[in-house]
């Protein structure tokens, strides 16, 4: 007897629990460690023979999807959403796993390779074991299925994942992003303006994690205001915009930052978390015109 399931990130508002704040430790036997890294292997010859590139093998994943195997197993259900611990998103953050994208597939049969066939015969598991927008793999084996305790349950999971970096270290690669696609469009450097970074560090503080266009309209007129009694050579005009990303890999210059009669930005960055709780990098620029 043989089980499947598919699932990836996205579509779901429930909010998330804090980054970082745990699961179950399982502890494994060297016998199911070698199966869950030959199910990789297993994994990375069937995308070699698309003509994709290999997966990594990341132990976090691993642990996250170890975790989710021994749930299943002791709790007796089959499915992506725990009741304990949530769905791959809510999972993947207890886990304190940052990613740009991550899937998930399950399996319940007598043997790896009956599961891996079964995943591929599944056009929504073909898909992820498929994905071209994730580069790792974890997988996660524990003896003993919910539907028949013969069998394995495994649990697959894919991820990219995100950069851990400080918010100085984001702010250097941010920088380097803009200047890069400034000359990606013929465009000359944009020196930075201390008196613009001390305005953006400033009401970035202020600011919820969603900087909308609503939110940032406020930070448009103090800055302005701010200039008035302050004035920077040869500025007659501030542009304020801002991003939210998982890290600064994501970020993208665009509007002032790319115009040609920009004079110089100002910029902060800080970590913080959008509306369901997901850890997130803010972006705050000034662009002076």
């Amino acid at each position: 007897m043989s089980a499947c399931g598919s699932a990836k990130s996205g579509g779901s508002s429930a909010p998330l629990p804090p980054f970082g704040s745990g699961l179950p430790k399982v502890t494994v036997t060297p016998e199911v460690r070698a199966l869950e890294h030959r199910m990789s292997e297993l994994v990375n010859r069937d995308r070699k023979q698309n003509h994709l590139p290999p997966l990594v093998y990341d132990e976090r994943l691993a642990n996250a999807a170890r975790a989710h195997s021994a749930d299943m197993h002791q709790h007796r259900f089959f499915d992506h959403l725990s009741p304990t611990w949530g769905n791959l998103e809510q999972r993947l953050t207890r886990a304190g796993y940052l990613f740009l994208t991550s899937r998930e597939n399950l399996a319940e049969a007598p043997d790896i390779d009956e599961s891996e066939q079964g995943l591929l015969r599944s056009p929504h598991h073909y898909e992820n074991l498929m994905a071209t927008d994730i580069t790792s793999i974890g997988i996660g084996i524990v003896k003993g299925g919910p539907n028949d305790p013969r069998n394995l349950v495994v649990t697959q999971m894919f991820a990219t994942p995100g950069k851990t970096e400080s918010e100085a270290e984001a702010g250097l690669a941010v920088e380097k992003s803009i200047q890069a696609q400034r000359t990606q469009a013929g465009l000359p450097a944009l020196p930075r303006l201390p008196k613009l970074d001390t305005l953006a560090k400033y009401h970035l503080s202020e600011l919820k994690t969603d900087l909308s266009e609503s939110n940032l309209r406020p930070v448009a007129k103090s800055v302005a205001e701010s200039l008035v009694k302050a004035p920077i050579p040869k500025v007659s005009s501030v542009s304020v915009g801002g991003q939210v990303v998982v890290d600064s890999s994501q970020f993208q210059a665009q509007g002032a930052l790319v115009q040609g009669n920009a004079k110089g930005f100002g910029m902060a960055v800080s970590h913080g978390t959008d509306a369901k709780g997901a850890r997130r990098l803010k972006v705050l620029f000034l662009v002076g015109m």
